[in-house]
């Protein structure tokens, strides 16, 4: 045997030395020996060519069915046509060569929701809780050997799936609804700038383009699977009762409100209930005009001279410089409810999206403790000079600074003996950190008209309202998307920019 192996090496080395020969028979074998040798390494080579293609068409496979997927995904809308989810997967699987676009694509996939195949437990999960929205692609394909096809084995069958899914979402409008929403109904001095006018018939402008626009957004939801909340929020943040039927005012009690709904209509007659800010109602219910008010008595009042309506006013403010009964964009408090909600009541699977509508800027907070002296000039309740505008916060083991109104919100304390200059503005930007940053929450923010981007302080340009808002949906915080919306005709424009930023993910 020693032989034969060197006869072997000394063939590598040189092949053209003759092996055979009369008196040497044991060189036959040799060559019986090395022929078997290469037919086995040709077929191991042969082998390992076309596992790989195997691997390569089913990875292919793979990517494509995933692409696939997603594609049908993104089309899950309200009333969604089950076709249009298929045509959706089918383009990205002829763009990918896995059907032929002159053959019947059925032949070779196949896409199925829940409401395809009901029965199917794979799609049709959490049907209790509204349901998840799973888009299933699965293809078949066939992969062409190289080596194989000598002895008779042409090809391979392969097969790939993919579930795709639309993100069920629980989401949170955030509307404001501050003495502004109402300053397009009329004309200067016109009394259907009045809330307490234009609330009775719903014509204030803009807050009724406001609410056409966010009936339109929710509409292109899909429910029962997505669910929604309505916050309100001037003076002070009111979260809608699906169970009562009403705004609450007080978020204490949060654990008990009937915050989301998956019911369209129910959602509608929420956005449709709200009012913009009147200072007749509480916590400053002033029925009369501005100059038969007692003297003391807080909070904003309707401003009428030889019945021309002047718009809002605060006496208590000439009377004693603190405005803070009379700022009413409290866009943090909003927030902070949000939170509060979302904590308590939000879906653990859900995807969780805020949506913020202002047309201004943070002025306003839970109690004027958040409105020192020191922001009592104007702008109120915020850093007033371009050079010092800075963020201000004491407690620095938090991302937050602010004692929690009720268990579970967020945590720190302000010192009472330190001389604050926390405002409406960090206290806005404070509760963004607790929603987008410790919450996760996706937030995307729209700032209505230009007091949002006129609002001072100016720095580089920026309004105090629009700075805010872009922080909140800025990658470090929302991760979302911040819209300028110019007027309130574009607003339906601003909210497909949001519907198309809903993510999509593949589930499995």
């Amino acid at each position: 045997m020693k032989k034969i192996f060197i006869r072997i090496n000394n063939f590598i080395k040189n092949p053209l030395q003759p092996l055979v020969s009369a008196n040497n028979p044991e060189r036959g074998q040799v060559i019986i020996i090395v022929a078997m040798a290469m037919i086995g390494l040709v077929a191991f080579v042969g082998l390992a060519i076309d596992t790989g293609l195997v691997f390569v068409g089913q990875g292919r496979l793979r990517r494509a069915v995933d692409a696939a997927a997603l594609a049908a995904a993104s089309n899950f809308r309200q009333g969604y046509d089950i076709d249009e989810l298929r045509d959706s997967a089918y383009e990205l699987l002829v763009l990918n060569g896995v059907i032929d676009p002159l053959a019947d694509p059925t032949l070779v996939s196949q896409v199925d929701t829940c409401l395809s195949l009901p029965e199917d437990p794979e799609l049709c999960v959490g049907e209790e809780e509204g349901g998840r929205k799973l888009v299933r692609v699965d293809a078949t394909g066939t992969v062409d050997l190289a080596f194989l096809s000598v002895i008779g084995i042409n090809d391979v069958s392969i097969s790939a799936s993919a579930t795709g899914e639309a993100a069920s979402m629980d989401l949170v409008l955030v509307i404001d609804t501050s003495d502004s929403m109402a300053r397009d109904t009329g004309g200067a001095g016109q009394a259907d700038n009045d809330p307490s006018v234009c609330n009775l018939d719903n014509s204030c402008y803009p807050f009724h383009d406001v609410k056409d626009a966010a009936d339109y957004f929710v509409s292109q939801l899909v429910f029962p699977y997505d669910r929604v909340a309505v916050i309100a929020f001037d003076r002070e943040a009111r979260i809608y009762d699906f169970v009562d039927l009403e705004f609450e005012a007080e978020a204490a009690d949060v654990d008990d409100l009937g915050g989301f709904s998956n019911d369209l209509t129910a959602i509608g007659n929420a956005i449709g209930g709200m009012k913009v800010y009147d200072p007749r109602k509480p916590p400053s219910p002033w029925t009369g005009d501005c100059d038969d008010m007692p003297a003391g008595w807080p909070g904003p009042c309707r401003r009428y001279i030889s019945t021309i309506y002047q718009g809002m006013d605060c006496p208590h403010f000439f009377a004693t410089g603190n405005p803070t009964d009379c700022t009413t964009t409290n866009i943090g408090e909003g927030v902070y409810d949000t939170g509060n909600l979302l904590a308590s009541d939000g879906r653990r699977e859900a995807h969780w999206v805020v949506v913020l509508l202002t047309d201004g800027a943070a002025n306003s907070s839970l109690n004027g403790s958040y409105c020192p002296d020191v922001w009592w000039g104007d702008p109120f309740c915020r850093s007033n000079l371009e050079a010092n505008w800075k963020r201000y916060c004491f407690d620095n083991s938090y991302t937050w600074c602010l004692k929690p109104k009720i268990d579970g919100g967020p945590g720190g304390e302000l010192d009472d003996s330190t001389d604050r200059k926390y405002n409406s503005d960090d206290f806005a930007r404070d509760m963004f950190d607790y929603v987008g940053i410790n919450q996760d929450a996706t937030i995307f923010t729209i700032g209505l008209g230009d007091q949002v981007v006129t609002s001072l302080p100016i720095v580089d340009g920026q309004g105090a309202g629009e700075r805010l808002l872009a922080y909140a949906a800025s990658d470090a915080v929302g991760a979302g998307l911040y819209i300028q919306s110019a007027s309130s005709g574009d607003l339906q424009a601003a909210f497909d920019q949001i519907l198309d930023r809903i993510a999509t993910r593949l589930s499995k």
